[in-house]
């Protein structure tokens, strides 16, 4: 593996020199064109930059008063037959029955000790 391998640069590398001489190769009026053309981008950019706030508390404004829409249920969910429920609720609901017999099966046990307890001492049967 090569992690620091050299990338050559996609520009061509030009001295100092080389650019001032080929700014003198194409005359004052194609540097005045270019440079006029490079304050108007430059001012553009500028304008952008100074609107962008506003422009962004707009957005936000005109967004913040929009409801989503609502949610309509699909004709398989209102028909009250073959549903298929999530492997996790399933176990939910597995979990809640099986308490819900451990609560019983509790509940009856301790009903039948009170009363065999309470026929010991009373003679009810």
């Amino acid at each position: 593996m090569a992690a620091n391998k050299r990338i050559r640069s996609r520009r061509t590398a030009r001295t100092g020199s080389e650019l001032v001489r080929e700014s003198r190769a194409t005359g004052p009026r194609v540097i005045k064109a270019r440079k006029q053309d490079l304050d108007r981008e430059i001012n553009r950019l500028e304008c952008y930059l100074a609107e962008a706030p506003a422009k962004m508390r707009q957005q936000r404004l005109s967004s913040i008063n929009i409801v989503p829409p609502m949610e309509l249920d699909s004709p398989a969910r209102k028909s009250g037959g073959n549903r298929r429920v999530p492997l996790q609720q399933k176990r939910l609901q597995n979990r809640r029955v099986t308490m819900l017999l451990l609560e019983l099966a509790v509940v009856a046990t301790g009903i039948t000790a009170t009363a065999i307890w309470l026929n010991q001492w009373f003679k009810l049967w």
